[in-house]
């Protein structure tokens, strides 16, 4: 259970997540079945951390989206840690 002070630090976190993925919801994710491109849906709480839920686009610029499909299908969950790398990776290319 979360006492009121991390209570308090997760909210702001999330509304930082969010914010952030509103402004840019499309990210193109590296999996391990192919590079596909996704849309973030929401943020949750599983197992005392924040996950990220995201949406894969089926996108024919995107040669991996039915293989990805097929093999993981169409949600991808990443840790806040996995995002802000993927993020970075993203923004910088």
């Amino acid at each position: 259970m979360l006492n009121k002070k991390e209570c308090g630090e997760l909210i702001n976190t999330t509304d930082c997540i969010n914010a952030l993925c509103e402004q840019k919801p499309m990210m193109i994710i590296n999996t391990q079945c192919g590079t596909g491109q996704y849309r973030f849906k929401k943020v949750g709480y599983k197992d005392g951390g924040l996950l990220m839920e995201f949406t894969l686009i089926h996108d024919s610029g995107f040669e991996d989206t039915e293989k990805i499909y097929h093999k993981i299908g169409d949600y991808c969950y990443l840790t806040v840690d996995q995002f802000l790398f993927a993020y970075r990776n993203y923004v910088s290319a």
